[in-house]
C-alpha cells in the first residue's frame, strides 16, 4: 500500500489491549452492510462443504479446529458499539469447535447441511467460524464450514486449510494435546500480530490525517460526479432489499484464446489482467449505453509480512472509473485502463474510508459506488487431510453480494472466466450470453486492437448467439 506520508510505524505491532479495540475499515463496512440488509448475512459469509472418505479421526479434527480458533483471535471476536464507534470484543477460547451430527437414513445430509449454513451469525457474541461434521458412517462424512466475511477473506481460507491439515496430522498421533501445545507440535510459526492489531494500526494511520491525504485528493478528483449506479440492464427490476441467492456462469478459454490475451498484453506493455479488465469495462459500457463506468477491482492487501499468515478480512476493493466514447480504439482504452489501475494501486486506501471521506450515501439493497467487481481468480489452497480423500463439494446455492462479479484466471492449457450474479436481477441465460460475448471480445481485440470499441463489441455480438 502506497503511503502519502511517513507513518509512525510502517507495519502493525501489538495494540494496547487495555483500551477498546477498533474495527478495521473493512469490518465497519461489512457490519453496516449487514445492518442495511436487515440482518440477513447469507451473502456476507463464506461456505465450504467437503466430503471426507476414509477412516476419519473426528476427535483429532475437532481439536484442530479448536486450535485454529484459539490461534486466530478474529474467529472468536464479537462487535459492540462503544461510544460513537464500533469495537472488537475478543472472547476467550472455548470449545467444542466442531459438533458431530449422526445422519439417519431418513434424513438426507444435504438438508442438514443447508439448514446449518443458513443459520445466522451473532455478530455481537461470535464466534465467527462454525464447523459441523455430518457422519453417515465410519468412513463417510461431510464437513460443513461457515465463516463470516467480517473475519475472513479468500486468502484466509487457504490459511485455514493449511493449518487444519498440519494440526490434524499432528493431533492423530500426539495424544490429548490441545490449543497452543498442538500448534507448537505442528510447527506453525508464531503470529507476530493478530487481526485486531492490524485494525488498530490501520485506524491510527487514517486518524493521523497524513497517511491518506494525498491519496484522498487523487480519489476525490477522479470520482467527482461519478454515476452512483451502473446502468447495466437487468431482467428484473431492482428492489430495495438485498437478495443473497444467485448463480455462477463459467466459460473456459482454450490454450490459443489464452495465448491471444497474453500476446495482446505483451504487445502493449501491460498485463493479461489489464487486458481482461479493459475488455469487460468496454462491454459493460456498451451494454449499459453508459460510457462513464465505475467498476471495483479487488486487491488481496497482503504485502506486509505481518499479515501473510493472518486469518482476517484484509481484501480491499478499488473503484476504477473510466470514461470513453464508442469510437475510442481498444488500444487507446487499454492505455487508459492501465493508467487508472496503476493510479489506484499507487493510492490504495480502504474503500470504506474512501466512501466515508467522500460522503457517499448508502441505500438498502444497493452497494454504494461499486455494484460490479473484477478479480483475478486465485484459488485458495485446498483442504488435504492425512489418510482421507477430500472432495470439495460445489455450493448448492450461491450467495452473492454484487450485481456481477467477474473472476478471470488460468487453468491447465487455457484460461477461465466465471461470473457470479444475483438471481433477483438476472436470468442465468442472460449472464451466460454476456460471458460468451466477453470471451469473443477478448479474441476480437487480439485480432485488431486498433479498431473502435463499438466495432469490436459488434463483432463479438455477431458470434455470441446461443
Amino acid at each position: 500500500m502506497a503511503h502519502a506520508g511517513p507513518p509512525e510505524t510502517d507495519a502493525p505491532t501489538r495494540a494496547d489491549r487495555s483500551s477498546p479495540l477498533p474495527v478495521s475499515h473493512a469490518q465497519r463496512g461489512m457490519w453496516l452492510a449487514q445492518q442495511v440488509g436487515g440482518g440477513d448475512d447469507r451473502s456476507l459469509t463464506i461456505h465450504q462443504v467437503y466430503r471426507l472418505a476414509g477412516p476419519l479421526d473426528a476427535e483429532s479434527l475437532a481439536r484442530a479446529f479448536e486450535a485454529v480458533v484459539e490461534r486466530h483471535e478474529v474467529l472468536r471476536t464479537g462487535f459492540a458499539v462503544g461510544g460513537a464507534d464500533l469495537v472488537q470484543v475478543i472472547a476467550a477460547p472455548s470449545g467444542p469447535a466442531m459438533p458431530v451430527v449422526e445422519v439417519r437414513d431418513s434424513e438426507p445430509w444435504e438438508l442438514l447441511v443447508r439448514a446449518f449454513l443458513d443459520e445466522p451469525f451473532d455478530l455481537e457474541r461470535g464466534p465467527l467460524l462454525r464447523a459441523r461434521l455430518f457422519r453417515e458412517d465410519e468412513e463417510n462424512n461431510v464437513l460443513a464450514v461457515a465463516v463470516h466475511h467480517i473475519a475472513a477473506d479468500g486468502w484466509s481460507m487457504g490459511i485455514l486449510h493449511q493449518e487444519l491439515a498440519a494440526l490434524y496430522r499432528v493431533a492423530r498421533t500426539a495424544g490429548p494435546v490441545k490449543g497452543g501445545d498442538l500448534v507448537a507440535l505442528a510447527d506453525l510459526p508464531e503470529l507476530p500480530v493478530q487481526y485486531a492489531d492490524y485494525a488498530a494500526w490501520q485506524r491510527e494511520l487514517a486518524e493521523s490525517g497524513e497517511e491518506y491525504e494525498e491519496s484522498l485528493a487523487v480519489w476525490r478528483a477522479r470520482l467527482a460526479g461519478a454515476p452512483p449506479l451502473t446502468g447495466l440492464p437487468t431482467d428484473r427490476p431492482r428492489s430495495g432489499v438485498r437478495v443473497a441467492s444467485g448463480g455462477r456462469v463459467r466459460a473456459v478459454l482454450t490454450a490459443e484464446q489464452a495465448a491471444v490475451v497474453a500476446r495482446t498484453a505483451a504487445a502493449h506493455g501491460t498485463t493479461a489482467f489489464t487486458v481482461c479488465f479493459a475488455a469487460f469495462q468496454a462491454l459493460l459500457a456498451a451494454r449499459s449505453d453508459q460510457y462513464d463506468v465505475v467498476t471495483g477491482v479487488t486487491v488481496a492487501n497482503r504485502a506486509l509480512p505481518e499479515t501473510e499468515s493472518l486469518i482476517g478480512f484484509l481484501v480491499n476493493v478499488l473503484p476504477i472509473r473510466t470514461r470513453h466514447t464508442p469510437t475510442t480504439t481498444f488500444t487507446e482504452f487499454l492505455g487508459l485502463c492501465a493508467d487508472r489501475l496503476r493510479e489506484a494501486y499507487e493510492h490504495d486506501m480502504p474503500l470504506e474510508l474512501l466512501l466515508e471521506k467522500l460522503d457517499i450515501p448508502r441505500a438498502s439493497g444497493l452497494k454504494p459506488l461499486i455494484q460490479i467487481t473484477v478479480a483475478a481468480q486465485q484459488d485458495a489452497a485446498g483442504l488435504h487431510l492425512d489418510g482421507l480423500r477430500v472432495e470439495h463439494l460445489p455450493p448448492e446455492r450461491r450467495h452473492v453480494h454484487d450485481d456481477l462479479t467477474l473472476y478471470v484466471g488460468t487453468v491447465p492449457d487455457g484460461g477461465v472466466v466465471e461470473v457470479d450474479y444475483p438471481s433477483s436481477l438476472f436470468e442465468h441465460a442472460t449472464v451466460a450470453a454476456l460471458a460468451r460475448t466477453y470471451v469473443r471480445l477478448l479474441a476480437a481485440v487480439g485480432e485488431d486492437a486498433d479498431q473502435p470499441l463499438d466495432v469490436l463489441v459488434a463483432r463479438a455480438d455477431a458470434g455470441s448467439a446461443p
